[in-house]
């Protein structure tokens, strides 16, 4: 069975339109083994001088048996990735970067050959959910970086699923997100 790796940064206190369109996403999804790392409950902090140098260390002995090398390993194993977040101050919120700097593990996610990076992870597609309360436009600094990150993993398929507009007054808000919850049941489906 296929395996499908949920990141779940819909840190809403409230009511999360973000898990909305997550939870129709994984209502849709069949045939997958599912894990989730909730990145709102999982304490993922930023790298400091200590953690770099034990990763360092663990890189040049080879050794990624401790537990910091879990979310490594599960982006590794995946077959299809989904992170949903939303779109905060153009981008999303710091624990996604976080996550970013716990996965991007020389030579266990990724490695160097005399030509350049190379990815490790065998993942097909990477899919992107998020909301927004005004209107995302070009460049959409989330999405593009996050594609960017996954494809130096080696996972060339990303696209982004969108609400936008939330927030704008006299917007049909729940149009758009029932238009968006369809959308995300097609790429679900499409998987």
């Amino acid at each position: 069975m296929k395996k499908l790796l949920v990141v779940d940064a819909c840190i809403s206190a409230g009511e999360s339109r973000t898990r909305v369109l997550l939870d129709a996403f994984l209502e849709a999804c069949n045939g997958f083994e599912v894990q989730t790392i909730n990145l709102k409950n999982n304490a993922v902090c930023a790298f400091d001088k200590d953690m770099l140098l034990k990763r360092n260390a663990d890189i040049a002995a080879d050794n990624f048996d401790g537990e910091e090398y879990n979310l490594a390993k599960a982006v590794k194993s995946a077959d299809v990735i989904v992170l949903a977040a939303p779109y905060w101050d153009l981008s999303f919120p710091t624990v996604v970067k976080a996550f970013i700097e716990h996965i991007m593990v020389t030579n266990l996610t990724f490695g160097y050959t005399e030509t350049g990076v190379r990815g490790l992870c065998g993942a097909t597609e990477f899919v992107y959910i998020t909301t927004a309360g005004g209107f995302i436009g070009r460049p959409n600094f989330g999405f593009d970086y996050l594609a960017a990150i996954f494809k130096m993993l080696g996972i060339k398929k990303a696209h982004c699923i969108s609400a936008e507009g939330l927030d704008i007054a006299g917007f049909d808000v729940g149009g758009a997100m029932a238009k968006t919850c369809e959308e995300v049941k097609k790429a679900a489906d499409e998987l």
